[in-house]
Parts: C-alpha cells; structure tokens; sequence
C-alpha cells in the first residue's frame, strides 16, 4: 500500500516544536516508516513531494518567501495541520503587534537600516491560509503530537478533549496560584499540556489559545483577572504568546 506524504515545514520560530517531535524517539521513527517523509529539514535534506496527503506547519510567515511557500503548501496539501503557539496564535514575535508605538518605529530602533526590513503585521497561519487541524502549545506536548498525528495517518478525525487546564493541574493535585492571586489562565485556556507550568509553580499564559465555547466564562474571567493585577499586566501576560486578540475577541 502506497505511503501517505508527509511535509514538516518551519516559518519564524524558535523550531521548539520540531524538537519536541525529535523527542518522540523511537515512536518518531515509527511514524516515519507510516509516512512517506518530505519536507522536514531537520531529519535530513528531502526534495519537496509535488503532492503531500499531510503538511504540518511550525512558525509564523513573516517575509515574502514564508507568505509564497504556506499559500503553495496549501494548495498542494489534503491537510494542513498548525503546530505551537506560533502558527496557531502569532507566538512570540506578535508581541509587536501590541507595542504602543507601533511596529514601524520598534524596526527603526534595532535597524539602522530599516528601510530593507520586511516588517508585516505577524499573523498566525489560519489567517493566511485554511488550517484543517491545530495542536497547540509553546512547545508542543509530543505525547498530544503523537496521538494527532497517528489519526491521520489512519484517517481517522484528531480530536483534543474540550477541557480547561484547570482540569489537568487540580487532577495532579497541583496549587491552585489563582487562590494565591496570581493572572492564571488556566480557567479559560485549552487544556492537554499536563499542565506543565503549573507543576513549576508557574501560572498558565494561555499558550494553548481559548477554551472554544467559554465565552461568558472568558469574559467574566477577564473582567475578574483584570480587577486582580490591573488592566496592563494583564495584558502582558496575554501577549506573551500572541493570544491577546484571541482572548479579547471571545471576551466580546
């Protein structure tokens, strides 16, 4: 039976979620024997299949070459699949979006010339192109990766369970930092990522992106956080990772 195509592209990254699949180990190599492997740069130099039955996307497209290579990606791709919080919320770099000065002047700042710099408002890729399919986080959970990744190798239709991180951290049996009157995010954020800082006693930054379906429960979490530790911090705690218009356009 022909192998499915499988194409692991990188935009502007840190390549974090690349890693987390090198992580799998063994069980990457036993993807690898599933999938019929293109693009994927870090595994080893492979031409560009004219089709691919699964593309996966990591990183945000900030030049003229990213915004060309996604749009064909796409085109050529039965599925395409964002993967971290770049691709899936802006990531890191949209911080800039958010600078109260503009981006425009950030630029001239750090480059003396900046006249050469191609600097784009920062999108994630579902506001370039259709995206079929998100595993979120900043880096990926590998396991939550795997589980992904093997359905579609099989046809079947992934699913993340629709459950706040809240879910995982009070599970584990973790603090909860809000009742410490830290800006937790966990309430209202997509759960799945074992709930990784809060077991480091950090509060969750909403990596992972909205809960989908909480609405009121975002709003009134907001309005709640906000009355916490102030309009600003917050803010900076949702920028972090690119989520903030996420949060806010939900908490409408």
């Amino acid at each position: 039976m022909k192998k499915p195509t499988l194409a692991i592209a990188s935009m502007t990254c840190c390549e974090g979620c690349q890693v987390e699949i090198l992580n799998l180990g063994k069980r990457m190599l036993d993807l690898f024997r599933v999938f019929d492997l293109g693009n994927f740069a870090w595994a080893e130099e492979k031409r560009e299949r004219p089709k691919y039955d699964v593309a996966l996307v990591e990183g945000t497209p900030l030049t003229h070459e990213d915004f060309k290579y996604l749009k064909e990606l796409r085109k050529k791709s039965k599925i395409l699949v964002a993967i971290g919080s770049c691709a899936h919320l802006g990531g890191v770099q949209e911080i800039k979006n958010y600078t109260e000065h503009g981006k425009r002047e950030k630029v001239k700042y750090v480059y003396p010339k900046y006249q050469r710099i191609q600097n784009p408002v920062v999108v994630p890729v579902w506001k370039v192109v259709k995206v079929d399919y998100t595993v979120p986080c900043c880096p990926i959970d590998k396991d939550e990766f795997y589980r992904v990744i093997s359905d579609l190798a099989f046809g079947r239709k992934p699913k993340i369970p629709l459950r706040p991180i809240c879910w995982e951290c009070q599970t584990q049996g973790y603090d909860c930092l809000l009742q410490k009157g830290e800006p937790c995010m966990g309430p209202i954020t997509l759960g799945g990522c074992k709930a990784v800082c809060l077991r480091s006693k950090r509060f969750c930054y909403g990596c992972r992106g909205p809960l989908p379906g909480a609405g009121p429960q975002i709003k009134k979490h907001i309005k709640n956080l906000e009355k916490l530790v102030g309009k600003k911090y917050l803010a900076e705690v949702m920028e972090t990772y690119g989520a903030e218009d996420d949060f806010l356009k939900l908490e409408e």
